[in-house]
């Protein structure tokens, strides 16, 4: 079996994406972050034949979980540098006062690393789930295929970008081929 497709994020892309999802809508909380991104991420590979953030993807209990994006939501210092960490304090406000963690921008989303159609993708998956409630974003979520295949209970598992696509495009193993030809090249 060939090996799996992975992208080289930049994670500064990926914090920006968050303070765009949160200057879009802002209090958001990390669930529908974590849902919007892969909304996102995945209406972009199959568009235009690339992930906007290449983060990993994680098939867990509350459905598909962006790994890093994540990592940047709730402030994980055990996997972002101190430099990281200051940067996510400067440009996100955080408050869990109602039990959730809500975030709000503090600065302006830069713009500089992200295509017309990343943002353009973006602007479709929070204009579709953002307000969605809670429990109707997470059957949505629960349904999807990526998940189903990949999700095993107590266990965070990785989610192949091979997945995304899905089995009946013509051509598929092309698409896939593909895919994993140009990940390793590729930095987003």
């Amino acid at each position: 079996m060939a090996k799996s497709a992975t992208f080289r994020p930049n994670k500064l892309k990926i914090i920006e994406a968050i303070v765009y999802l949160a200057s879009k809508r802002p209090r958001i909380d990390i669930f529908h972050v974590c849902k919007i991104l892969f909304y996102a991420e995945r209406d972009h590979l199959l568009r235009f034949g690339r992930p906007i953030l290449g983060d990993a993807y994680y098939a867990m209990r509350d459905g598909p979980v962006p790994s890093f994006a994540l990592d940047v939501a709730k402030r994980n210092s055990r996997v972002m540098s101190d430099e990281l960490l200051r940067i996510v304090a400067q440009k996100l406000s955080s408050d869990d006062s109602d039990g959730y963690v809500r975030l709000t921008a503090r600065d302006v989303f830069d713009d500089a690393s992200f295509s017309r159609t990343d943002v353009e993708c973006l602007d479709a998956a929070i204009e579709k789930y953002a307000d969605m409630p809670f429990l109707e974003l997470w059957r949505i979520a629960h349904e999807e295929t990526e998940w189903k295949k990949n999700f095993r209970d107590g266990i965070s598992t990785p989610i192949p970008y091979e997945d995304f696509i899905p089995t009946n495009i013509p051509d598929r193993d092309v698409v896939i081929e593909q895919l994993r030809e140009h990940a390793g090249a590729t930095e987003l």
